[in-house]
């Protein structure tokens, strides 16, 4: 750091605490250890976090061990999440890390625990998991003598990527679709600027944040102002020049567009994406970008002030990208739903990675690394190694975090689903290590 800025932090900032400490950019924390230690009598630094969550690559890999001794520590033992059982689990799991063994606190619940092993080529596509993984949160409500089990809405699912939930949740060939596009339109699941609850895809921002609000709503006052305030029928600039006729006539024309658009959707009729922007684009109801008017051949706009703020710094589509939002339109529009429900958080999956910090009652956790795309992870190495030290890696440490997060969000009960090549070897390594019980392993036929 620069002086001026160091000045500036320690007269503005002299305590300074940072939550999740152990995912915090290394650099950052760096500079604010040697910031601490060389001004420690006007500047100070507290930290709070758990070494067994560091599941991102950015953090400092050996904080706690370059901590200076004069630090004080608080320690705390105490879990107000977790059942008991759950606890025993989470404990083995990090004992060889920081030797911290959790109590049980406010939640006195026993808890369950469900261990399920079954051969991946067995199930090896998509509809007999979903077939086994129905039968097995059935079999967890018996089980346990929970029956918000049997219902998945009640039930978080917790895969290792989005496409294993997107496989799942009823939107894949949205997902796979966007495989096909610029590396810039890949990314469905990062939030728009400036909007946490719009994806930053704003060929999709289209279909969440335009038409589904107009399909889901049913009265006439939302739709008006709904239209009034994004609708290019209705900018601020060009309404100031219209008449009071030309405004009804606007009106008009808007009312038509939204009749046309909700016949898409009679008789249970599910049309395709491009139907949907044809419509909108024939009554200039919303603001269409570029690219999906390239894929539908339809004339662009020569008014820049048209277009959504980031189509404006896109360079022209090549013929691959425009057969790829050619693809995206032939799309049903039921995928869109799925896919905003699961991209705001609302539906009942959610990514290993992407629950630390969370909790709920019952937790499914699925685990195949062959759905994985990046070897990051490695679950089958990871239960290979269990009770044992002499092979750990960096890959398999990584795992051991993920997996400790992912067994830690449960307030009741836990099953965890692995699909597995080799399951009777499997089975030895999760009883012998003592992570479960015989009695906790079920082997699925």
């Amino acid at each position: 750091m620069k002086q001026t800025l160091l000045d500036i932090t320690i007269a503005r900032f002299p305590i300074i605490l940072i939550d999740e400490c152990q995912d915090t950019q290394k650099n950052i924390m760096q500079a604010l250890l040697n910031l601490q230690e060389k001004h420690f009598q006007k500047f100070s630094v507290g930290l709070f976090g758990d070494a067994m969550q560091r599941i991102y690559m950015d953090g400092l890999p050996d904080l706690y061990k370059i901590i200076p001794d004069s630090w004080e520590l608080f320690q705390i033992d105490e879990n107000n999440r977790s059942p008991k059982r759950i606890i025993d689990v989470i404990n083995l799991i990090r004992k060889d890390a920081d030797g911290l063994v959790q109590i049980q606190g406010k939640n006195k619940l026993t808890g369950e625990v469900r261990f399920f092993i079954c051969n991946r080529k067995q199930y090896h596509d998509d509809i007999s998991r979903i077939g086994l993984e129905q039968k097995i949160v059935e079999f967890m409500a018996e089980f346990t003598k929970d029956e918000d089990w049997a219902n998945f809405s009640n039930v978080k699912r917790l895969t290792l990527e989005h496409k294993m939930a997107a496989r799942r949740d009823g939107f894949i060939s949205l997902a796979e679709c966007f495989d096909k596009l610029p590396r810039s339109k890949q990314n469905l699941y990062s939030v728009a600027s400036g909007d946490n609850s719009a994806p930053s895809i704003t060929e999709l921002a289209l279909f969440t944040h335009r038409i589904l609000p107009l399909i889901d709503s049913d009265g006439d006052y939302f739709q008006a102002s709904f239209i009034k305030k994004y609708s290019p029928l209705f900018d601020k600039q060009k309404s100031k020049l219209k008449t009071g006729s030309e405004i009804l006539e606007s009106f008009e024309q808007a009312r038509n567009a939204i009749a046309a658009i909700r016949s898409l959707f009679e008789k249970d009729n599910q049309p395709l994406l491009g139907e949907i922007v044809t419509v909108v684009a024939g009554y200039n109801l919303f603001f269409i970008p570029d690219s999906l008017k390239r894929a539908l051949g339809l004339e662009l706009e020569v008014d820049t002030d048209q277009k959504f703020a980031s189509d404006l710094l896109e360079e022209t589509d090549t013929a691959d990208d425009i057969q790829g939002w050619v693809q995206f339109l032939q799309l049903p529009f039921t995928q869109i739903p799925k896919y905003y429900s699961y991209f705001k958080g609302e539906s009942s999956f959610g990514t290993h990675q992407g629950v630390k910090g969370l909790q709920f009652d019952r937790v499914m956790v699925v685990i195949d690394d062959t759905e994985a795309r990046s070897n990051t992870f490695n679950y089958a190495r990871l239960f290979d190694s269990l009770g044992r030290s002499d092979n750990s890696t960096d890959q398999i440490e990584r795992t051991k975090r993920l997996f400790y997060v992912v067994c830690s969000r449960s307030q009741k009960s836990l099953a965890v689903l692995i699909y597995a090549d080799d399951t009777d070897s499997l089975k030895n390594s999760l009883t012998n290590s003592g992570l479960c019980t015989t009695e906790e392993v079920i082997m699925v036929e």
